[in-house]
C-alpha cells in the first residue's frame, strides 16, 4: 500500500510537471465513484461508512487526505476506468 501511495504522488508529480490535470472534474470523480461502489473490491471504512478503500490496491478512494478518485493521474487497478490525460 505505500509502495502504490509513493507511486502515486509520483505520477501526481509528474502530471504537474507536464502542465497536465492534477486533479479529476467533479464529472469524472462522480462517474468513478459510481463504478468503485458497485465493485466488489470497494470496501466501506469500518470507522465510518462514508469512506471507502478498494481491496485491490489498497487506496482510500474518497478519503479525508487522499482521495484516488480525485487524482486525475490515478487509474482503477481492474481497469474498470483510466486516468485522465
Amino acid at each position: 500500500m505505500a509502495l502504490n501511495a509513493a507511486a502515486a504522488v509520483g505520477r501526481v508529480i509528474s502530471a504537474a510537471a507536464q502542465n497536465k490535470a492534477v486533479t479529476a472534474s467533479a464529472e469524472t470523480i462522480q462517474a468513478r465513484k459510481s463504478i468503485c461502489l458497485a465493485c466488489e473490491s470497494c470496501r466501506a471504512w469500518e470507522k465510518d461508512a462514508n469512506y471507502h478503500r478498494c481491496v485491490q490496491c489498497g487506496c482510500w478512494l474518497d478519503g479525508a487526505y487522499f482521495s484516488k478518485w480525485a487524482l486525475a493521474p490515478e487509474q482503477c487497478p481492474l481497469g474498470k476506468w483510466e486516468a485522465v490525460t
